[in-house]
């Protein structure tokens, strides 16, 4: 499969919250991830991919953390 003449688009979204004591690490993620949707005007429909830090949700050595924030 090649990628030559693919079309990407980015949307960026920070999250207002500094400390966010009422929101899980979860939430937080997927808040942002809604912001930088809405940011590039696409829904959740439009997602191929997700990537993220290595701070989400049940990350391990496996790197099975992504896996879980995109279920």
């Amino acid at each position: 499969m090649s990628l030559k003449g693919q079309a990407y688009i980015v949307g960026a979204y920070e999250h207002p919250t500094r400390h966010a004591v009422d929101k899980s690490l979860g939430q937080l993620h997927a808040e942002v991830a809604a912001g930088a949707l809405a940011d590039a005007g696409l829904s959740w429909q439009d997602v191929d991919g997700y990537f993220c830090a290595g701070d989400v949700p049940g990350w391990d050595a496996q790197g099975a953390g992504p896996l879980s924030m995109v279920e």
